[in-house]
């Protein structure tokens, strides 16, 4: 999560979102990755915040 940490202190929007709706967190959700949704979490990012195309990372997380 040190990487998370540096991308957040160099100012990178941990809770930005791609041209087709893509997210960390839901990135993180799609591959199962429990560590790094608890660090985006900490870091302040909503695990509850709708994509522009509606989704969270939750609908990730259930295509698994």
């Amino acid at each position: 999560m040190e990487a998370l940490r540096v991308l957040k202190e160099f100012g990178c929007a941990l809770d930005g979102e791609t041209k087709d709706g893509g997210t960390p967190a839901r990135s993180a959700a799609r591959r199962g990755h429990a560590e790094v949704l608890r660090a985006l979490d900490g870091f302040g990012v909503s695990l509850d915040a709708r994509s522009s195309k509606g989704l969270v990372p939750a609908h990730s997380a259930a295509s698994c």
